[in-house]
């Protein structure tokens, strides 16, 4: 979970090398889909899916030396 949470704040700030890809459904629903999500001030919901470039393949790490970067 924490190697997924740093994706997102790399891809955030701009500092990784990501690919951006949009699917047919994004270009046609994207629009529609974040003016709902960000509408109100609700936080996002739980168990939606993620973005592929957010996918951690890892199977093992080192929480330690992640918590101090």
């Amino acid at each position: 979970m924490i190697k997924h949470c740093e994706y997102w704040e790399r891809w955030i700030r701009g500092n990784g090398e990501f690919e951006y890809k949009q699917s047919i459904l994004g270009i046609l629903l994207g629009k529609w889909m974040l003016h709902r999500t960000l509408k109100n001030e609700k936080p996002l919901a739980k168990n939606i899916p993620t973005s592929e470039p957010f996918v951690v393949r890892e199977k093992s790490g080192d929480l330690e030396a992640s918590k101090q970067q």
